[in-house]
């Protein structure tokens, strides 16, 4: 063979050699793939991803815990939904700023400090007042000569005590 023929078929196969380098270089593998696709959704929380989205973030980390040698720890749509709802609620219900949860330390809180002013439960009147208040209207009578007073209460979750408090805003004593 001729010395130029061999020339040219190791150029050319160089140049064949370095399109494929290079094409791979310029095309992103799958797993490149999948992390820009994770990256795109890694901050929602399941109550914002559709199932698609969550398939994603599964795969890449199932692709993570092979790379590190960690057992893969990967949850269905479903399951994962359900969880996030039931610690919502379990949240909500334990929530010391809820409306429910201010109205029960309220009927907890007159009980105990002004047991002789009655009052039907039924029959307050709640205004939200904050982020974690609410005022609280309520007509009291004293049993034992019928004298009623209206009131204006204010119930807040005092962080830093780790209690309800109850402070009065008004007092009219009516007779």
């Amino acid at each position: 063979m001729n010395k130029n023929v061999i020339i040219a078929l190791l150029s050319i196969a160089v140049v064949i050699l370095l399109a494929i380098v290079i094409s791979d270089k310029v095309k992103p593998s799958a797993e490149q793939v999948l992390k820009s696709q994770y990256d795109e959704i890694k901050d929602k929380g399941i109550m914002e991803m559709t199932e698609t989205e969550w398939s994603i973030r599964n795969r890449y980390e199932a692709l993570q815990s092979q790379k590190n040698n960690l057992p893969t720890d990967t949850l269905s749509y479903q399951q994962a939904r359900m969880q996030e709802e039931t610690s919502q609620l379990l949240l909500a219900i334990n929530n010391p700023c809820g409306e429910t949860k201010l109205i029960e330390a309220f009927h907890e809180i007159m009980k105990f400090n002004m047991p002789y002013e009655r009052y039907k439960p039924e029959a307050i009147n709640v205004q939200p007042s904050g982020d974690c208040s609410i005022r609280i209207n309520v007509t009291t009578k004293e049993p034992k000569y019928g004298w009623k007073t209206f009131w204006v209460f204010e119930i807040v979750f005092d962080a830093s005590l780790g209690k309800h408090v109850l402070n009065t805003i008004k007092r009219d004593f009516l007779g």
